[in-house]
């Protein structure tokens, strides 16, 4: 239910940030609509280096196009360039999504980065990751 609430309040800031840049009304799915062009602009960012670029194209991929995979390419890569946002994301993918031994220890790795990084709500994570 947290992690709802928390996706909800991330969708209504970042629409109105975009309304209050664009003095226009957008679409809570536009928020991460990409056309190929940015894609493309955001693809060659995140080749070199630029952690919010393919955090970017995660939530695109994610959201949008629902392409996990490619979702999973572009968060794995953000995460390994410290973005604490992906690595907290990558953190729950791995717990929720595969629910393995390995997996779990890779999660509580991620969420650890995560907290290191200020995310506050991983230090729950961790203590709930560890009873497993």
């Amino acid at each position: 239910m947290i992690k709802k609430i928390l996706i909800f309040i991330t969708i209504v800031s970042l629409m109105v940030i975009l309304y209050i840049s664009n003095k226009r009304p957008i679409a809570v799915e536009d928020a991460w609509r990409l056309s190929e062009e940015e894609v493309a602009t955001l693809s060659t960012k995140a080749n070199n280096k630029d952690a919010e670029a393919a955090f970017q194209l995660y939530l695109h991929f994610k959201t949008i196009k629902k392409d996990n995979q490619k979702a999973l390419f572009w968060l794995e890569k953000a995460a390994a360039l410290h973005h604490a946002s992906a690595e907290y994301n990558l953190a729950k993918e791995l717990e929720n999504n595969i629910g393995d031994k390995e997996h779990y220890k890779k999660a509580l790795y991620w969420y650890q980065k995560a907290s290191k990084d200020g995310i506050e709500k991983a230090q729950d994570d961790i203590e709930r990751i560890k009873k497993y």
